[in-house]
């Protein structure tokens, strides 16, 4: 039986526990499209190696995706590791949040300031559109203020 749908998004087979299936024949036609994939704050802690007991998960609308991580303790880190031409980062805002170095392909030199007067729900706050296909690192150390850790969009790699 053929699935037509005109829709975009990715393709997968979703099954229960235990499932089985046999795959005989798989077609997709069209064109390629850019693709993004949201990596969230679970990746960028465990990329990190962090003690999850440094960290205080947040259920809030002001997230993205309505949740999120912050740092219960000073110099924290996170980290995000990717097969990409691009990314862009997502963060909120806040008083008690403040600037954050990031590093791409560790190389510094691009500061992030998270602090507002009053909570900003998320948006995005650095973009880099210039990378080659292939394998890198977002990586993200706090400078003062706690670190907040919401989701990063990855441009996935052009097909083939």
């Amino acid at each position: 039986a053929g699935i037509q749908d005109t829709s975009l998004g990715c393709i997968g087979v979703l099954m229960e526990q235990n499932s089985h299936l046999t795959v005989t024949r798989f077609v997709v036609t069209g064109s390629a499209q850019p693709a993004t994939l949201s990596l969230l704050h679970t990746e960028a802690l465990l990329g990190a190696g962090q003690n999850l007991a440094h960290w205080q998960i947040v259920e809030s609308p002001l997230f993205r995706h309505g949740v999120g991580a912050v740092s219960t303790t000073e110099n924290a880190r996170a980290k995000w590791n990717f097969a990409g031409s691009g990314m862009t980062l997502w963060a909120p805002q806040g008083p008690e949040y403040g600037l954050v170095e990031v590093f791409v392909d560790n190389q510094p030199g691009r500061t992030v300031n998270l602090r507002a007067e009053s909570p900003q729900p998320s948006q995005p706050v650095l973009n880099v559109d210039t990378l080659p296909d292939g394998f890198h690192a977002v990586s993200l150390k706090a400078g003062n203020g706690r670190l907040v850790v919401d989701s990063l969009d990855v441009r996935c790699p052009t097909a083939q």
